[in-house]
C-alpha cells in the first residue's frame, strides 16, 4: 500500500521501537496534533486540521482498545490525507472498512487505507517478527492483543496478515451472516468460507485449537473434506473463527 508516510516510518522517526512504547497520544503529539476524548454521538472519531496542525476528537464511550483503534486511524488521515483543509468524521462503518472489497468508493479505499494504517501503527511488522511461525489460534491472538494493547478482532486480523501457516479470520453476525474475512498469503485464494450459518448456536461455541474438517466453515466448492484446526471467540457482539491448515 502506498503512504504518504508509513507507519513504521511515524515510529521510528521518534524512536519508538518495543510494544509498550507505542503512545498514540504521544505520537499525535509529535505530529501537531491534539487529542481529546468525549462523548460522540454516530462518530468513532473525528479529524480537523489545517495547515500543520490538527484537533482529533475520540468518542470516550467506547471500550479503550476501540479508542486507540480509532485515534490510529485518525492519526492515518492525518499523516496520508490532509491537504490545506482536513475534516473528516468516521463511523462506525468507517473504522470498520476493509480494504479487500471490490468496487470500494473513493470514500471508502480512503477510510480502509486509515484501517490499515491503524493496525500497523499499533502492531508494527517490525515488531512482530516471531508471530509469524506461532500457531494460529486464539492464544496467540490474546498474546498480541494484550502486547499491543489491541482488540481481539484487530489481532486476529494481523495474524492472518503476518502468520507464513496456511490459514483463514472471519468475522460473523450473531445471527449466522458473515461480515468479512481475509486469507493468508499462503492459503490458496480458491478457497472461500460459507457466506452464512444456517445454525449459529452449533457453529459459534467458544473453542481453541480444535481438529474439524475444512467442511465446517468453507463453501462446498471449494471444501475438501480435510482436517484443520479451528478456534472460534464469541465477544458478544460478533465471533470471529480462526482455521489453520498447517
Amino acid at each position: 500500500m502506498a503512504w504518504v508516510k508509513s507507519p513504521a516510518s511515524v515510529l521510528r522517526d521518534i524512536g519508538i521501537s518495543q510494544p509498550h512504547e507505542i503512545d498514540l497520544d504521544f505520537i499525535a503529539y509529535t505530529l501537531n496534533a491534539e487529542v481529546i476524548y468525549e462523548l460522540l454521538q454516530g462518530y468513532e472519531a473525528n479529524i480537523f486540521g489545517s495547515k500543520d496542525k490538527a484537533v482529533i476528537t475520540v468518542n470516550s464511550g467506547t471500550q479503550v482498545p476501540r479508542q486507540r483503534f480509532s485515534l490510529a486511524h485518525e492519526i492515518g488521515h492525518w499523516t496520508n490525507d490532509r491537504g490545506k483543509n482536513l475534516s473528516i468524521e468516521c463511523s462506525t462503518g468507517d473504522i470498520n472498512q476493509r480494504q479487500n472489497g471490490k468496487g470500494l468508493t473513493a470514500h471508502q479505499a480512503r477510510e480502509a487505507r486509515a484501517n490499515v494504517f491503524a493496525s500497523h501503527l499499533m502492531m508494527p511488522g517490525f515488531m512482530m517478527v516471531d508471530i509469524a511461525n506461532m500457531p494460529v489460534n486464539m492464544d496467540t491472538v490474546r498474546y498480541i492483543a494484550s502486547t499491543y494493547n489491541t482488540s481481539l478482532i484487530s489481532s486476529a486480523g494481523r495474524l492472518i496478515e503476518l502468520t507464513k501457516k496456511p490459514a483463514m479470520v472471519a468475522l460473523w453476525s450473531n445471527n449466522g451472516t458473515r461480515r468479512w474475512f481475509d486469507r493468508s498469503a499462503s492459503l490458496s485464494d480458491s478457497i472461500w468460507p460459507l457466506q452464512s450459518i444456517s445454525h449459529p448456536p452449533q457453529y459459534f461455541i467458544d473453542s481453541n485449537n480444535v481438529l474439524i474438517s475444512d467442511s465446517k466453515w468453507i463453501d462446498p466448492r471449494s471444501a475438501k473434506d480435510i482436517p484443520i484446526t479451528e478456534s472460534v471467540f464469541d465477544n458478544g457482539f460478533d465471533v470471529i473463527s480462526l482455521l489453520s491448515w498447517a
